[in-house]
């Protein structure tokens, strides 16, 4: 048809559109084999169960249909024969995750490598899946800046992490050579260099020209927690745990630091056009923000609040993490601030270890607006307390999607649980026997962690975890006394409480 499945005049139309809506089957060439009609179907029906997996199958069909002529063809008006070249199918069919290419209101100047807007999804090989709900804080995916080549986190049977990679043009995914033990992955400006953390702390490159990789940086600290950004002056920008925003150029060479945080996390760096400001995730006691930061002087400006990860593109749009969306605006560059409302994108993205504010949204944007992600499953976090007797028969107590932590009374009769949900945290005691719960505690930003009993069982103390400080509470099982701080302290992950000894000393 020529025409775009979707439209809308801003990235957010298009997405809600393509989450919303048929496409225009009746804009479908008449003279279009009835076998075509019925891939295209497949290839964007909405329940991702019943959707095309792999686009080497929508090949065949395409060869098939080919070599069949015309049968299926629905009659109409003459008009000029022809199917939908190999390349117009690959950007409707193609089923790592699902792309979406945010095109109209988002691309300024279309790109011949862009697709039309679809969704689409990436089978990947069954000897290299990539694992959810280990290795916390691992950005599994990575995606060029034309959006032309993907690259994801692997593990191999063995449990070893290795990144694999494709074109959209190509069939399948292939091992990058070099890159095994690698993870953190993100591309040079040009697309033609990806840069990678190892477990063992380096920061390396490696060409998709061929040849081996080039270690740049060694000694990283808790690299699974490191994050980088490539600027177009070719200096790479990166955070590693706590020690702030650090540069280097991608030949090697000195570290220079442009932010030294006290009790704050800087993470998750984005380097906008020209390498004078990045855009980073700033975590503190009183929550989360992203914050410009100038490169040059080291001025800094907050852009959102409640807000994580950003993702510029080169429309003018600013992707980003809120709680468990992703979220979008319209973004002014020079004025460093948001030029338009933020809506949620809508799309069911995975997120890492929820309600966390260092989480991962396993999502990587192009700079032209073609998104990929890892789409979350359902259930993943439920999670059931039982009872096992020593028989081995077991006894459903009760199911949580909380991630939930919990310690039995000394008398066995109740449980203290620790709960993390979408948008608070929470303890609550458990009685066991009647499966009724009363909570105890709960705040919106506050992390509760490990309650602990005390030895006659009339009183639980919990820890926090937040970046840069942590404290100690003490609450009574029994009474409605708000809970009693026993102890605030700077800390990198918070305080949190293990145990009490037979001469009741807390550990």
């Amino acid at each position: 048809s020529a025409r775009r499945a979707f439209g809308g005049e801003t990235a957010t139309d298009v997405l809600a559109r393509v989450i919303e809506r048929e496409p225009d089957w009746e804009s479908v060439p008449a003279d279009t084999p009835g076998s075509v009609r019925k891939l295209l179907r497949r290839c964007l029906t909405k329940d991702p169960r019943d959707r095309l997996r792999d686009i080497g199958d929508a090949r065949l069909e395409i060869l098939e249909a080919r070599d069949q002529g015309d049968e299926g063809v629905t009659k109409g008006s003459p008009r000029r024969r022809g199917l939908l070249p190999a390349g117009v199918a690959a950007g409707l069919a193609v089923g790592l995750a699902i792309g979406f290419s945010l095109s109209s209101g988002i691309r300024r100047k279309p790109t011949a490598r862009a697709a039309s807007s679809a969704i689409f999804s990436l089978a990947l090989p069954d000897e290299a899946p990539a694992p959810l709900g280990i290795q916390i804080g691992v950005q599994r995916v990575a995606i060029s800046p034309d959006g032309h080549r993907l690259v994801y986190v692997a593990n191999d049977p063995t449990g070893r992490t290795r990144l694999y990679t494709r074109t959209l043009e190509e069939l399948g995914f292939e091992p990058i050579p070099g890159a095994e033990d690698g993870w953190q992955p993100f591309f040079s400006p040009d697309g033609e260099w990806l840069a990678f953390f190892t477990p063992t702390g380096e920061l390396k490159k490696v060409s998709f020209g061929g040849g081996p990789p080039v270690t740049i940086l060694e000694g990283v600290a808790n690299s699974q927690w490191a994050y980088g950004t490539w600027g177009d002056d070719d200096r790479i920008i990166f955070s590693a745990w706590t020690s702030g925003l650090q540069r280097i150029s991608s030949d090697g060479g000195q570290i220079e630091y442009l932010s030294t945080p006290e009790d704050e996390w800087h993470a998750k760096p984005e380097v906008l056009p020209g390498s004078e400001t990045v855009l980073y995730q700033q975590i503190s006691p009183d929550g989360m923000r992203i914050v410009a930061r100038s490169t040059v002087n080291g001025s800094e400006k907050v852009i959102v609040e409640n807000g994580g990860r950003p993702k510029y593109l080169a429309s003018g749009h600013l992707l980003f993490r809120r709680q468990n969306a992703v979220m979008a605006a319209a973004f002014d560059m020079k004025r460093l601030e948001l030029a338009g409302p933020v809506r949620p994108l809508g799309l069911p993205v995975w997120i890492d270890q929820p309600p966390f504010p260092d989480a991962v949204a396993q999502m990587a944007v192009s700079r032209t607006g073609t998104l990929v992600y890892i789409p979350e499953e359902e259930g993943f976090w439920q999670e059931n307390l039982v009872w096992v007797n020593r028989e081995g028969e077991v006894e459903h107590i009760r199911s949580s999607s909380g991630n939930p932590f919990f310690r039995l009374s000394p008398d066995g009769r109740r449980a203290a649980i620790s709960l993390w949900e979408a948008d608070l945290t929470r303890i609550e005691v458990l009685e066991l026997e009647r499966n009724v719960a009363t909570s105890l505690a709960e705040a919106p930003s506050i992390y509760y962690v490990n309650p602990v009993w005390s030895l006659d069982g009339s009183e639980i103390v919990f820890g926090t975890v937040l970046i840069g400080e942590g404290a100690l509470y003490r609450k009574t099982v029994d009474g409605g006394e708000p809970a009693e701080l026993l102890l605030r302290a700077a800390s990198h992950w918070g305080v949190v409480p293990w145990s009490f000894g037979p001469d009741g000393v807390l550990a």
